[in-house]
């Protein structure tokens, strides 16, 4: 493995670990019966097992980010029509206004969910997007 410095932590001189934009499960959830999600750039869009990824994180950092967020994530997503474990558990809980068509919770009111894995996930995709994008323009590769 290459000897950097990682972007998160910022510590020099450590193993970069092989980082994916996201999780590894959630293409797996993505691909469903073998199709593969849609790639897109500029100039082309296309179907690919392709991650976007790249040497970025030090060991701790990377697991950081896998064990707070991505596994609770993970299982908790859309899997088919009848496997939604956040939507049972919002189902399962009394929305605090609703119409015909809509229904709002308050989502600390939601014990099935763990709104701050949930955001630490969301801003960990954004924040590796960022910085794979920016060596992306450097580099013209991940």
């Amino acid at each position: 493995m290459p000897i950097g410095t990682c972007r998160l932590c910022l510590t020099a001189g450590v193993e970069l670990q092989f980082s994916h934009l996201m999780a590894a499960g959630i293409y797996t959830v993505l691909r469903g019966d073998d199709a593969n999600p849609v790639q897109v750039s500029r100039t082309v869009a296309i179907a690919t097992s392709r991650q976007p990824q790249a040497h970025l994180l030090c060991r701790d950092c990377e697991q950081r980010f896998s064990k707070r967020g991505e596994d609770w994530t993970i299982r908790s997503c859309w899997r088919s029509p009848t496997t939604f474990p956040l939507h049972e558990g919002l189902s399962a809980s009394r929305p605090i206004a609703e119409s015909a068509d809509v229904k709002i919770y308050l989502a600390r009111d939601v014990p099935e969910l763990r709104i701050e894995d949930f955001v630490y996930f969301g801003a960990s995709v954004f924040w590796r997007a960022s910085v794979l994008l920016r060596r992306h323009s450097q580099t013209s590769a991940f």
